[in-house]
């Protein structure tokens, strides 16, 4: 009898060992995305910055083990920093990083998103971490954050938010230009924009089916017409129903985000009345959270249509409010430009002057900006203007412009250039024939090849020829134009004749 109590004793006590022992694993933090974060999740989103932190606050009071405040209070530091470009913030926002991303780590680490917050999180900071020219700690965090999405997809196929993130970076991973494939082979990347594209159609199809994933379908088409416009030859039936049907001019009003992604869908497509329709309607918040961008692209739009007053007090209000470090240069380089248009170069040089002491020079815009100030080539007036019209999608009016000021052309980079804005607009007007004739006219001139006419005349020939299936002479343009360098806008180009490579292999 005494051995049989013993025994007991000895249950009870290896027992309440073993639930001390599991006292941990009860006590960690949970990583619960219930309706109130995805609520939080949609206002910072719209940039209600201020209501979002109140609804984390009480998710905190609520429900203190839900780590994914955390993440929350992350993405809304990565939107702010993104947006406003200041330096001391990004500092903060990266100091709030490590002490966010170990209370990730201390949460269960059976939670599909526990990978994948941590996966977000590097990989905002590493797409900002480029906007302030950290590019070694960007690759950095880039890779991390690969890393986690694919051990995620791994353990939890098929993972609806996951599907989206890893989607966008299989696609961009396909391409990736030849004389960088080394850098992906070694750090073992694969992807394509097949199937990138297709991870991200799931995931939108998943959000419309779930409610527990509907927050998301938001970013998931944008991100999808993302790619679709910059990397595909055309954008598809299904992807522009699906941004029609959730980027509705009703629907972005008061929503900064929204706003931008319509507005840049629209300007890619040449759509500029759309464009101004909403943007005339945006006036920066203060007591929010200012996009000063949107300002920047209601001045282009209206530039392109030759609105020029208008462009200019956009442009001016931009360069005077914004405090970031991009399009700083641009916008200089615009208001100089509406002064040209007008035949007053005494402020056209006046303002293109200032690109030389204000801004950075990052991005291909600010790039293209200072060249001007460089080269101390003053653009030639018709063929700036039937420029910006073509960009507006006014490409009758452009075309006119052109013919009207042809006899005004006097140098190779002059016709050059005038050859390339006629293959332009007969290739928007579906006159594949006469754009070819006209781009091969541009590749046959003696134009200055710093310039991005020529490479991107052999780009745009491959991608006609792709259009019609003529698979060989779509390939031999496609690398034509890869074998050039040394020209405005390389980087995105040389993409683009990448992903035609990639989608025309044999």
């Amino acid at each position: 009898m005494n051995s049989v109590f013993i025994s007991l004793k000895m249950y009870k006590k290896s027992g309440f060992i073993f639930l001390f022992l599991l006292v941990p694993f009860f006590l960690k933090a949970q990583l619960q995305f219930n309706e109130n974060c995805r609520e939080i999740y949609s206002l910072i989103s719209d940039f209600q910055f201020k209501k979002a932190q109140q609804l984390i606050d009480e998710e905190r009071n609520s429900h203190p083990d839900n780590a994914i405040a955390f993440y929350l209070e992350d993405f809304a530091d990565f939107l702010k920093v993104f947006v406003s470009e200041d330096k001391i913030a990004l500092n903060i926002a990266l100091e709030n990083l490590d002490l966010r991303m170990e209370k990730i780590k201390e949460c269960d680490a059976d939670s599909p998103y526990y990978l994948y917050c941590r996966g977000e999180m590097y990989l905002h900071w590493a797409f900002t971490r480029m906007k302030f020219d950290q590019n070694v700690k960007a690759v950095w965090d880039l890779n991390k954050a690969y890393r986690l999405f694919e051990k995620n997809e791994k353990k939890y196929p098929g993972f609806t938010p996951n599907k989206i993130t890893l989607g966008l970076l299989h696609a961009l991973i396909g391409t990736i230009p030849d004389k960088y494939t080394w850098v992906a082979e070694i750090l073992s990347y694969n992807g394509t924009i097949a199937e990138g594209r297709k991870e991200i159609l799931s995931a939108i199809y998943d959000a419309e089916q779930r409610e527990e994933y509907q927050h998301l379908k938001t970013t998931a088409i944008f991100i999808l017409s993302f790619i679709d416009m910059n990397l595909l030859k055309e954008i598809p039936e299904e992807t522009e129903r699906l941004f029609y049907n959730e980027f509705s001019e009703r629907k972005v009003l008061g929503k900064p985000l929204m706003l931008f992604v319509y507005s840049d869908f629209f300007a890619k497509e040449k759509k500029n009345e759309k464009v101004l329709n909403v943007l005339k309607q945006y006036r920066p918040q203060k007591q929010e959270y200012p996009f000063y961008f949107l300002v920047y692209l209601r001045g282009l739009a209206n530039l392109n249509k030759l609105n020029l007053k208008d462009a200019r007090e956009d442009f001016k209000e931009y360069v005077s409010d914004f405090e970031g470090r991009h399009y700083i240069k641009s916008a200089y380089q615009k208001i100089a430009w509406s002064y040209l248009l007008e035949g007053d170069t005494i402020n056209y040089y006046r303002f293109i002057r200032k690109v030389r002491d204000n801004g950075f020079c990052l991005i291909d815009a600010d790039k293209q900006a200072k060249n001007e100030f460089d080269n101390k080539k003053q653009p030639i007036t018709f063929l700036l203007k039937s420029r910006l019209l073509f960009d507006g999608g006014y490409f009758l009016r452009a075309l006119e412009t052109l013919e009207n000021g042809a006899d005004y052309c006097y140098t190779d980079n002059c016709t050059t250039e005038m050859y390339y804005r006629k293959a332009r607009i007969f290739d928007e007007l579906d006159e594949a024939e006469e754009a070819v004739y006209w781009y091969k006219k541009t590749l046959d001139t003696e134009g200055d090849l710093s310039r991005f006419f020529v490479p991107n005349a052999a780009l745009k020939i491959g991608q006609i020829y792709e259009r019609s299936d003529q698979i060989i002479k779509a390939r031999y343009y496609y690398q034509k134009c890869l074998d050039m360098d040394g020209f405005d806008y390389e980087f995105s180009i040389h993409n683009k004749a990448k992903a035609g490579m990639n989608r025309t292999a044999f």
